[in-house]
């Protein structure tokens, strides 16, 4: 089993749904990596930072999953707080109502005690500037990058500097074509390969996921699900999965990354059927197995 840091945004989101108004639950794109990562045994040391707002049950949450929470820091003020909407029929993208990033806004990421070299650090979605800082003092087997298009759009000079000090770079289709210019998703991952990382992994919602390495380009489907209730934290969700079978093998070949990527998959699945982290906090790991085993018989001919 391979150690695991992982940084990103904490955060409480009200959530407006075909199902229903959530307030305050559980939310930023650290909080769903590692209750996805925490499926598959990997014990996982968090960077993060929270107000004196955040609520206790919450840290405690945390330490459930075995995850380590002395590197989440607790300053004076608000927690990240965002409202987002999904209406029927446009699941797949949110509409921001509104993002509060009080305490978020000065996170300065640093890796101290059990965080500090870790075997696999996934740095999530957050400034491109931190995330090449955390990367330059972090001497990781492989290191896993998550961005946004707001960072493409508005830093994207830091976000190609941060590239250059990574191994596997994850984002959406729409971020693909935005950061290389490209439609071809193919042409886009090797155009992106050639900025640092050896491996791209883009995401493409209900459509699955496409890998791209230089020894190999995979294509997987999404998993059909029969309702989706609430798809925020998908795409963490999806990463969760593919560094926690990664960490749990400690094997990097090709069938394994291969197999991570559905993992990935699998574990995005399972986030989009409840609220928050409700669904996929529940789940063991027969379930995943069998939702495995449901996939390969899927796509097997």
């Amino acid at each position: 089993m391979m150690s695991v840091t992982a940084i990103g945004s904490i955060g409480l989101d009200t959530l407006i749904v075909p199902t229903g108004k959530f307030e305050d639950v559980l939310g930023g794109s650290l909080s769903h990596f590692v209750t996805s990562c925490s499926r598959f045994g990997v014990p996982v040391a968090m960077v993060g930072v929270v107000g004196e707002d955040f609520p206790q049950k919450h840290l405690d949450y945390y330490s459930s999953l075995n995850a380590d929470i002395q590197g989440i820091k607790i300053q004076d003020g608000k927690t990240f707080r965002w409202t987002g909407q999904y209406v029927e029929d446009q699941m797949d993208e949110a509409i921001t109502l509104d993002t509060q990033l009080n305490v978020f806004e000065t996170f300065d990421p640093e890796l101290e005690g059990s965080s500090k070299n870790p075997n696999i650090l996934f740095l999530g979605n957050i400034h491109p500037c931190l995330q090449s800082k955390v990367a330059s003092k972090a001497s990781a087997k492989l290191t896993v990058l998550d961005t946004m298009n707001l960072w493409i759009n508005i830093s994207k000079d830091d976000l190609l500097a941060a590239l250059k000090q990574i191994d596997v770079l994850i984002f959406n289709e729409t971020e693909a074509r935005i950061l290389t210019g490209e439609d071809n998703l193919i042409v886009a991952g090797k155009k992106v390969r050639e900025l640092g990382p050896d491996i791209v992994i883009i995401k493409r919602g209900e459509h699955g996921a496409m890998l791209i390495s230089s020894e190999d380009v995979f294509q997987v489907p999404g998993f059909p699900v029969d309702e989706v209730v609430d798809p925020t934290g998908a795409g963490d969700s999806f990463a969760g999965g593919f560094v926690g079978h990664l960490a749990k093998t400690d094997d990097f070949s090709k069938a394994n990354l291969r197999k991570a990527v559905v993992y990935g998959n699998i574990m995005g699945s399972f986030n989009v059927q409840g609220i928050a982290v409700d669904k996929i906090s529940k789940i063991g790991w027969t379930q995943i197995e069998e939702r495995y085993q449901e996939f390969l018989e899927m796509v097997t001919f």
